[in-house]
C-alpha cells in the first residue's frame, strides 16, 4: 500500500517522536506561510484597488496587479480609472509670516512705544 503523506513518517520508537514533532512543526510553518500569503494577497488588492482609483500608473501598479492575480482582473473592470486631481499652487503667505514675527519680536522685548511691526526692520 503507498503511502500519499507529504512527510513520510520514519519508523522505529525514538525515531517516530522526533518524525512527529518534525511534521507538527513543518505544517505550522506550513499554515504561517499560507497566511502570510493571503495576507500579502490581500494588501495588493487593496493597493491595486486605490491606485486605480486615484489615476496612478507605474511599475508599482503593474506589480501589485501581478501580486493580487486573480482578483484584479474583477478590479480592472469593476473601478473605474480616476483621474489625478490638480492641486492648487501654494498660497505665498511670506508677508502676512514677516510681520507676525515683527509683532512677536515687539511683543517680547517690552518696547510699549515701539513703532508698528511693518514700519520696522529687522536687524542681523
Amino acid at each position: 500500500m503507498a503511502s500519499y503523506e507529504v512527510f513520510p513518517i520514519p519508523r522505529g520508537p525514538r525515531v517516530r517522536r522526533v518524525g512527529i514533532r518534525f511534521i507538527c512543526v513543518a505544517k505550522a510553518l506550513t499554515v504561517f506561510e499560507e497566511l502570510v500569503g493571503a495576507l500579502v494577497w490581500m494588501a495588493a488588492n487593496g493597493l491595486y484597488i486605490d491606485m486605480r482609483r486615484k489615476g496612478r500608473k507605474g511599475w508599482a501598479r503593474f506589480f501589485l496587479f501581478w501580486m493580487g492575480m486573480p482578483a484584479t482582473w474583477l478590479w480592472y473592470f469593476l473601478v473605474p480609472e480616476g483621474k489625478k486631481p490638480a492641486l492648487p499652487p501654494p498660497t505665498d503667505d511670506f508677508d502676512s509670516v514677516l510681520a507676525e514675527i515683527r509683532r512677536d519680536k515687539a511683543l517680547r522685548s517690552g518696547e510699549e512705544g515701539a513703532a508698528p511691526a511693518e514700519d520696522r526692520t529687522l536687524s542681523p
